[in-house]
């Protein structure tokens, strides 16, 4: 996954294009991601792995709606506040964090 690191983050802190540009790819990976676990090859054959699926849909739902709130937040603002910038690269890093879950899931699934 493409997830903008902490320099480039830091760097566009005066100018939130690059964030915008950025969320608007992680809102398109998550839409993925998401269509990618509804796909009947990754149907889950165990409790276990049916529990695991739930847990990632659910995270995936919370992160894009704040990420589309976030993205809808920056759109109106001409710079970003330092206050904000932590907020974001927690969602960088939840997202980041949510496609190793979903890789490992996928792993499982077809382990089985």
């Amino acid at each position: 996954m493409n997830v903008m690191t902490t320099v480039e983050l830091t760097n566009s802190a005066i100018e939130p294009k690059k964030c915008i540009v950025q969320l608007e790819r992680n809102d398109r990976i998550l839409s993925q991601m998401h269509k990618k676990m509804s796909s009947y090859i990754y149907e889950p054959n165990t409790t276990s792995l049916f529990e695991q699926s739930e847990g990632l849909k659910h995270k995936m739902n919370t992160l894009k709606k704040t990420n589309i709130e976030i993205l809808n937040s920056f759109k109106q603002q001409k710079q970003i506040l330092k206050e904000e910038i932590e907020f974001v690269k927690n969602q960088f890093k939840a997202i980041n964090d949510l496609q190793t879950g979903v890789d490992n899931y996928f792993n499982s699934v077809r382990s089985y």
